[in-house]
């Protein structure tokens, strides 16, 4: 018994073939993409790339079974559409790079370990042989040759476990680029944008005039096709929210604050690509600069005005620069103080060493690097109310 099977967990796999048995070739001729992996499930299954997490596609999962019944063999179909939560999926995807990380680490320090250790017998061996001396017969020979190849060999087994570390740390990587505020910024946004997409479809199938779902649309509409849309646009939804949550988090910690309009004006000049261009415009998601290719120098007509422009957003700006003072994360807001003297260094031009007192301030990061603890002014354009020095706490 062939069992075609699909869940939001495992994505759409075919178990139950085996090697002779004539299945691969019926679903290689079918054309659907299907792929066969022998780390998918217990003894290798067929799977559809790209399902997991996914409302399965009816339309191939339905053409696989007819060709196989076709062919002879027998099938039974199971697909479980419920959904997985995103903190569901973050976490399995969390602990799979964790999983993975942990076994390459462990190939890469049993090639070390075994590589290493024949390098240094090599070596040892090599010792006992005299500087300079010539070969000393077929025998002599014969030793060096095996010492050659026994280095050649551990030198390979050393470089294969730099590839497992090599992978190890882009597996670590790929989950911390993910995480990355910046990249979970643009990818609300691209789910955002999906999610338009989707609602357009869906009222265009509608008719986009208000017309009841319900009100004659059967015979017009194809109902399995609506209820797809009205999923993936819940999965987008949860997804959106849950991102949105995780930013959310992120800024109540204090890890990260993003740059906005609110932050620049016209002359300002916006650190990107280690590169400070001037700013020309400011835009809802954008700020204009000079050309990026000219590396911050405007293109100029005769006139001096700006021929050619290019446009950043904000979650791809790393600093600001006004009037010499540099701030490489957005201010605080106005209603931000300091409780006590600061007693570790900031990365502003206008820091001013304190005099007296002691004990760290209470702010967070963002209002450490960005305000003036002089007693009289802030980088944030606010005021900074610094207790007397009988006030602070020893």
């Amino acid at each position: 018994m062939i069992t075609i099977e699909h869940s939001h967990a495992e994505g759409t796999l075919v178990a139950g073939t085996a090697r002779g048995d004539g299945t691969n070739l019926v679903i290689k001729a079918i054309g659907d993409g299907w792929r066969y992996s022998r780390h998918v499930g217990a003894d290798g299954a067929w799977y559809l790339p790209r399902s997991r997490d996914r409302h399965p596609d009816r339309i191939r999962i339905e053409r696989l079974p007819d060709a196989l019944r076709l062919a002879g063999y027998e099938i039974e179909v199971r697909i479980d559409d419920e959904p997985r939560t995103p903190a569901e999926i973050e976490a399995d995807r969390a602990a799979g790079v964790a999983g993975r990380v942990g076994r390459y680490t462990e190939l890469a320090d049993a090639r070390h370990a075994s590589g290493g250790g024949r390098l240094t017998h090599v070596r040892e061996r090599r010792e006992h042989i005299p500087l300079g001396q010539p070969v000393m017969g077929p025998r002599d020979a014969n030793l060096r040759e095996r010492l050659h190849r026994s280095e050649d060999s551990a030198r390979a087994e050393i470089a294969a476990g730099d590839h497992w570390q090599q992978r190890a740390r882009a597996a670590e990587g790929t989950q911390a680029y993910r995480r990355n505020p910046r990249v979970i910024t643009r990818r609300v946004e691209g789910l955002e944008a999906e999610e338009r997409r989707w609602r357009r479809a869906l009222a265009k199938a509608l008719n986009a005039s208000g017309q009841a779902e319900d009100a004659g649309t059967d015979d017009a509409l194809d109902q399995e096709w609506i209820t797809r849309v009205r999923d993936e646009i819940r999965r987008l939804v949860c997804e959106i929210v849950y991102w949105r949550a995780e930013l959310a988090t992120m800024a109540a910690c204090d890890e990260y604050h993003p740059w906005t309009r609110d932050h620049f004006q016209i002359d300002d000049e916006a650190l990107v690509l280690q590169t400070w261009y001037p700013v020309l415009r400011v835009n809802a998601k954008s700020v204009t600069v000079s050309p990026l290719v000219l590396t911050g120098c405007g293109n100029l007509d005769g006139d001096g005005r700006d021929t050619w422009t290019d446009t950043v957003r904000y979650d791809k700006i790393y600093g600001r620069r006004r009037s010499g003072r540099v701030l490489r994360t957005p201010p605080p807001p106005d209603d931000a103080t300091c409780t006590a003297y600061l007693a570790v260094p900031t990365f502003n031009a206008e820091f001013i060493g304190e005099v007296g007192g002691g004990g760290l301030c209470t702010k967070s990061p963002v209002t450490r690097l960005t305000i003036r603890h002089d007693g009289t002014a802030c980088g944030c354009d606010g005021s900074c109310l610094m207790p007397e020095p009988d006030t602070v706490d020893q």
